[in-house]
């Protein structure tokens, strides 16, 4: 397997076949593990969250989609954003503790999905399960104008486990539920993050290493050119507890 990473940002010019491309997989996909999880009363059908994602994380092995996710960013300084139907469902432990950091631009991913194909598949000795989330989590290491990176993964597809591995927190105790599937917020700030082990793998999708890919990183930032040279000074830095 040889993997690259495509970036496609929504406010720059867009590649029509592969937005649509990743559109296509991102709702086929989740149908799939909604249906899998009986989760009969969710579907990806509607296309909203997708459009309204400003990136569009994509892990391609050659021309197949093995995984995606999706980022958006948002603005608390605006009123606007507050009434967002993502944050409605934020327990208020969750509230108060945004408003006691006073965090105001804030880097959310969701809906990563892994092509059932390459569930068991690895990026070097690191499963794409926990590649992508990684990669979202390198991109915003490097953006220091966000104050906070969130997630809401459904706790009934083990999602939450994967991303405290990379040094993601719980914004509140409680599990709440969408729909009846239970989910929770989790946070992560720039110096919390814990690629550890990882960070090689998922720098080496940044920018390609030998032994990971053959072809120059589709759509990734130059931002990233600089940590690519870090990777292997950072190799060894200690491994994460595999804990589930």
């Amino acid at each position: 397997m040889n993997f690259s990473a495509q970036l496609i940002q929504r406010k720059k010019i867009v590649d029509k076949a592969s937005y649509d491309e990743a559109h296509a997989f991102w709702k086929a996909e989740w149908n799939i593990a909604f249906a899998e999880q009986g989760l009969h009363g969710i579907t990806a059908n509607d296309s909203d969250k997708f459009v309204y994602a400003d990136e569009v994380v994509v892990f391609r092995d050659g021309d197949t989609i093995a995984a995606l996710a999706l980022i958006s960013h948002l603005n608390l300084h605006f009123n606007a954003y507050k009434d967002l139907a993502y944050l409605k469902v934020m327990p208020e432990e969750g509230w108060r503790f945004i408003d006691q950091m006073g965090a105001k631009k804030i880097m959310t991913s969701g809906y990563n999905i892994v092509n059932k194909e390459y569930r068991r598949a690895r990026v070097g000795s690191t499963l794409l399960s926990i590649a992508i989330p990684g990669y979202v989590l390198a991109l915003f290491e490097q953006r220091p104008d966000f104050d906070l990176c969130m997630g809401m993964p459904l706790t009934s597809l083990g999602n939450h486990k994967t991303l405290t591995r990379l040094g993601m927190r719980d914004m509140h105790e409680e599990v709440f539920h969408i729909h009846g599937v239970g989910a929770k917020f989790l946070y992560i700030t720039q110096q919390m993050i814990e690629l550890g082990a990882y960070r090689r793998d998922i720098l080496a999708l940044l920018d390609p290493a030998p032994g990971f890919a053959d072809e120059p990183v589709r759509g990734a930032p130059a931002e990233f050119h600089a940590l690519s040279r870090l990777a292997s000074e950072r190799a060894g830095a200690p491994a994460l507890e595999e804990a589930h």
